[in-house]
């Protein structure tokens, strides 16, 4: 993944690989693409079974169960982002085709900043 590394470069804040399942819709077509690997501030990296269209842009709706959150268990905490899709890579499975998208993230609720905080703070595996 030479490219994410380039990127990596320019970030403005470190991305956090997590710990559980965030799954990703395209709000355009309403299928789930993938899910998130990891997730930062400005951007985030996903894993997706097609990789997505590079200096292309997305409407994505990323889900999570409130309860992971400690909100209530039947309450589902959504958000909606806009994103550029900046690189797709194979990722090296050997069981099933699968890819790495990286995205950075272009549109968002100023609302919503503080919920994605709150995901690399209980989800971040660092």
């Amino acid at each position: 993944m030479e490219q994410d590394n380039d990127y990596a470069n320019r970030r403005k804040h470190p991305r956090h690989n997590l710990r559980d399942v965030v799954r990703v819709v395209d709000k355009a077509t309403g299928r789930s693409i993938g899910t998130v690997a990891n997730l930062s501030l400005d951007g985030l990296m996903l894993i997706n079974s097609e990789p997505l269209h590079v200096d292309c842009i997305y409407q994505l709706s990323v889900c999570v169960d409130g309860s992971v959150l400690g909100e209530a268990e039947n309450k589902t905490i959504e958000l909606h982002l806009g994103v550029d899709c900046l690189w797709n890579s194979p990722t090296a499975s050997v069981t099933a085709a699968a890819y790495w998208s990286g995205c950075q993230i272009i549109d968002v609720a100023e609302e919503d900043f503080p919920t994605i905080q709150r995901l690399i703070d209980v989800l971040a595996l660092d």
